[in-house]
């Protein structure tokens, strides 16, 4: 398996925004075959982590006012998974975890829902916490673009990063099949 949906959930929508979840999965384009459960893929293949918000203080991480309010309009089990302070652990260390996990190298294709939102703001997090980018830009794709080129009508998300995951490659084999 050399590719990886990566999807976060944030205090802002703009480079330098506060992240408050880091979900990825590891997945084979190859194998067409959808999941109808998270619990289906290997716990193996899964990555989850809450992050203090302290940690992004810290880095001078910033939250949005109008994001927000956007989380406050979300639901109570939404607004539990960004806000509550339990099972966080500070960013550096999530994508310390990261990286180990996804034992991310030249061949591996980087995936997220989007090029321009969950990809740069984890790379301006390592750059301002000296962590080498783990991923090549060569091998960044574009999940929503996929699904806008196939006419796909994409199910609402969860605005849970793990969750997210699932749905966006499910999306994609959706497309790809």
């Amino acid at each position: 398996m050399n590719n990886i949906m990566i999807d976060i959930e944030t205090l802002g929508t703009m480079i330098d925004t506060s992240v408050m979840t880091i979900g990825a999965i590891k997945f084979d384009l190859i194998d067409k075959k959808l999941c109808n459960s998270l619990k289906e893929i290997d716990e193996n293949n899964k990555f989850y982590r809450r992050i203090t918000r302290e940690s992004c203080k810290e880095l001078n991480l910033e939250e949005d006012s109008d994001t927000l309010k956007w989380w406050d309009r979300q639901s109570d089990e939404s607004k539990k998974e960004i806000f509550s302070k339990e099972n966080r652990i500070p960013i550096k260390q999530a994508l310390q975890e990261f990286i180990e996990w996804g034992e991310i190298d030249k061949f591996t294709n980087i995936w997220a829902n989007g090029v321009c939102f969950d990809i740069v703001i984890l790379e301006n997090v390592m750059k301002k916490l000296d962590i080498d980018i783990p991923w090549k830009y060569y091998n960044i794709y574009d999940a929503r673009t996929i699904y806008n080129i196939s006419g796909l009508q994409r199910k609402n998300i969860s605005h849970n990063a793990l969750e997210d995951c699932f749905q966006q490659i499910n999306n994609l084999k959706i497309c790809l099949n």
